[in-house]
């Protein structure tokens, strides 16, 4: 495919929104390409990034790499239109060959539609004598390659791979971090952006993903969400920073790594199994209907606090691992009941889409028990509380008691982040998330294919 021009290219999007169930549809989605050229844009996607951040939008013509206007179908225009208004998550790749970068789209305009908007275009476009017929509303950034290895040709293959392969996440949305505060004892913050998660492509980022996809999560890596890629990379970026500081310095860097492990499991098991959920309220009113309707008869009332609080909000997660734990402690239940309300109806097709639905989300949160994930959580929230208490009162541990801390805590961290399949717990959310084991070969296996894949001659 050549990359010198704009255009709108089509992506199948199969996400994995709905874990792998019958009401996981393959849509085929339009997006947009804009190639970029740093001699007539220089450093574009930093100053688009500045007006986001200081506008909360900016503004970019669909134009071709020398900044000339670029064409779009009137057709194609009311599509992406529409795309845009149904909620489907519609993106602006743009390249120069060193770096490519993804914008969320929230809006798609005429030129008549954007004239009292002009504070929210580059000079480069307000000053162009070129006439845009299109303009696209951006929101939000997310640097999806950086050529640290300076190969063009990766930049390349990345870009090729990026379209043919299928969507299998949406890449925007919310994100959410603990903090174990000294005085707070813990917080919960929300980042809708990945601007506002200030999250930078430095050479040290770019060598623990590395680290991470080749050495540790192999296959599994790209199943994970990108959001939950970043906070495994920037506790990584902690713990290995913690090696060269003792003391005060290296604690508060464990617990960043810490807070930022947790952050990632709070992430990506929302990724498989509330948000799933919540998406088909919203998109099924039949099913909002039934939980209406069976509200009054619940036994246990802290999922519907749990539930209606999702719903209530602009959220489509929830914050803690605590929360969670309550929520699968009566989600069987509540499943079943909600599944009831569907079987051996034939009205609509969607009856028995939700039936099937219903049931893989029940076999998911039985399998959650059977694989001991409910234990590997409440071990969580142990080394968090023991953590938490800790760094509330630093001052009343001596120097032996902080070394014997570091120690622990450097240990634990090792355990967590480690190859084993047993003790990682993102091995084991993977295999829920796509139905599938997860391949961990041993090292009598990982030497055979070494010598099967690189056969080397040896002289007599």
């Amino acid at each position: 495919m050549k990359w010198a021009q704009c255009k709108v290219f089509e992506r199948v999007s199969n996400i994995y929104t709905f874990s792998k169930d019958p009401l996981l549809q393959k849509n085929i989605r339009k997006h947009i390409f804009i190639p970029w050229n740093q001699k007539e844009a220089h450093d574009l996607m930093f100053r688009l990034k500045e007006v986001i951040e200081n506008k909360g939008s900016s503004l970019v013509p669909f134009m071709e790499k020398d900044l000339r206007a670029g064409h779009l179908k009137d057709q194609v225009y009311q599509e992406i239109r529409a795309q845009i208004e149904n909620g489907v998550e519609t993106h602006l790749v743009m390249s120069n060959y060193d770096s490519i970068h993804i914008l969320r789209i929230d809006g798609i305009f005429k030129p008549d539609e954007i004239k009292q908007r002009q504070n929210q275009c580059l000079e480069d476009f307000q000053n162009s004598t070129h006439k845009y017929n299109v303009w696209f509303e951006v929101g939000d950034l997310f640097v999806y390659k950086a050529n640290h290895a300076r190969d063009t040709g990766d930049i390349r293959q990345a870009l090729e791979d990026l379209i043919v392969s299928q969507q299998t996440q949406n890449l925007f949305v919310t994100a959410h971090t603990i903090a174990l505060g000294k005085k707070e004892g813990e917080t919960y913050n929300q980042y809708p952006r990945w601007l506002e998660m200030k999250r930078n492509l430095t050479y040290d980022y770019f060598i623990r993903n590395c680290e991470l996809q080749d050495n540790v999560y192999q296959q599994s890596w790209e199943v994970l969400s990108k959001r939950t890629q970043h906070f495994l990379i920037v506790a990584e970026q902690a713990r290995h920073k913690a090696f060269m500081y003792r003391d005060l310095e290296k604690t508060e860097l464990l617990k960043e790594s810490l807070e930022n492990y947790i952050s990632a499991v709070i992430n990506e098991l929302n990724e498989v199994y509330i948000r799933p959920l919540i998406k088909a309220f919203v998109n099924y009113p039949c099913l909002r209907e039934a939980w209406d309707e069976m509200q009054s008869g619940l036994i246990h009332p802290k999922v519907q606090v749990i539930i209606n609080d999702i719903l209530e909000s602009d959220s489509d997660q929830l914050k803690s691992l605590e929360t969670f734990l309550e929520y699968l402690d009566t989600a069987k239940s509540l499943l079943f009941s909600l599944k009831s309300r569907f079987v051996k109806k034939i009205g609509k097709e969607e009856y028995l889409l939700l039936e099937n639905f219903l049931c893989r989300q029940e076999s998911l949160v039985e399998s959650f028990t059977c694989r001991a994930l409910d234990s590997k959580l409440r071990s969580l929230i142990s080394i968090k509380d023991w953590m938490k208490n800790l760094v509330a009162a630093p001052s009343t541990l001596s120097n032996s008691e902080l070394k014997e801390l570091n120690l622990k805590l450097t240990h634990l961290l090792t355990i967590m982040c480690s190859i084993s399949y047993e003790d990682n717990i993102f091995f084991k959310i993977v295999e829920e998330k796509t139905a599938k084991g997860v391949i961990k070969r041993s090292f009598e296996e990982e030497v055979k294919a070494l010598t099967k894949d690189i056969p080397i001659k040896i002289s007599a």
